[in-house]
């Protein structure tokens, strides 16, 4: 599920030109628009589920890239 101004809605039913709520650097929630949309096919026999300390979860592939270029399987637990 993806975080919209209005309701979440699930990923694959995101599209160009939608509005959906990202998070800034200092934590604020704040509006932005999806300009493309793409898939990458993982050949991997698990997932990692991710807890972050605000509540929300991922899960994602560990070579899920994130926002600031590193991969899932590279986050460590502060």
């Amino acid at each position: 599920m993806i975080d919209t101004p209005k309701w979440p809605i699930k990923i694959k039913d995101v599209k160009p030109g939608m509005i959906f709520c990202k998070v800034n650097k200092n934590g604020k929630s704040m509006p932005a628009f999806v300009l493309k949309n793409s898939k990458t096919y993982v050949l991997s026999l698990y997932m990692l589920h991710v807890i972050f300390s605000d509540g929300r979860e991922l899960i994602a592939s560990p070579g899920h890239l994130l926002i600031d270029g590193r991969k899932v399987k590279d986050l460590s637990i502060n």
